[in-house]
Protein backbone atom coordinates (compact mmCIF):
# COMPACT_ATOMS: atom_id res chain seq x y z
CA UNK A 1 0.00 0.00 0.00
CA UNK A 2 0.88 3.63 -1.22
CA UNK A 3 2.04 5.81 1.65
CA UNK A 4 -0.19 9.36 1.52
CA UNK A 5 -1.14 11.80 4.13
CA UNK A 6 -4.63 11.59 2.02
CA UNK A 7 -7.95 11.01 3.49
CA UNK A 8 -8.82 7.50 3.30
CA UNK A 9 -12.75 5.80 4.00
CA UNK A 10 -13.89 1.92 3.69
CA UNK A 11 -16.50 0.46 2.84
CA UNK A 12 -17.38 -2.63 5.16
CA UNK A 13 -19.42 -5.21 3.13
CA UNK A 14 -22.23 -6.87 5.01
CA UNK A 15 -24.27 -9.93 3.85
CA UNK A 16 -26.77 -9.83 1.59
CA UNK A 17 -29.33 -12.63 0.28
CA UNK A 18 -27.71 -14.62 -1.96
CA UNK A 19 -30.78 -14.69 -4.49
CA UNK A 20 -30.79 -10.69 -4.74
CA UNK A 21 -29.35 -8.96 -7.71
CA UNK A 22 -26.10 -7.13 -8.33
CA UNK A 23 -28.11 -3.88 -7.58
CA UNK A 24 -30.00 -5.06 -4.24
CA UNK A 25 -26.46 -6.35 -2.81
CA UNK A 26 -25.12 -3.02 -3.66
CA UNK A 27 -27.98 -0.67 -1.94
CA UNK A 28 -28.02 -3.03 0.79
CA UNK A 29 -24.24 -2.53 1.81
CA UNK A 30 -25.08 0.99 0.92
CA UNK A 31 -22.73 1.49 -2.07
CA UNK A 32 -25.29 3.49 -4.25
CA UNK A 33 -24.38 5.95 -6.42
CA UNK A 34 -25.75 8.76 -4.28
CA UNK A 35 -24.05 6.99 -1.07
CA UNK A 36 -20.30 6.95 -3.16
CA UNK A 37 -20.66 10.20 -4.10
CA UNK A 38 -21.42 11.80 -0.83
CA UNK A 39 -19.08 10.10 0.90
CA UNK A 40 -16.25 11.51 -1.49
CA UNK A 41 -17.59 14.80 -1.09
CA UNK A 42 -17.08 14.54 2.12
CA UNK A 43 -13.46 13.38 2.12
CA UNK A 44 -12.88 16.14 0.17
CA UNK A 45 -13.70 19.10 2.50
Amino acid sequence: MLHSNCKRDSFPWKRGETTASAGELMAFNGLTAEALTKRAIELVH
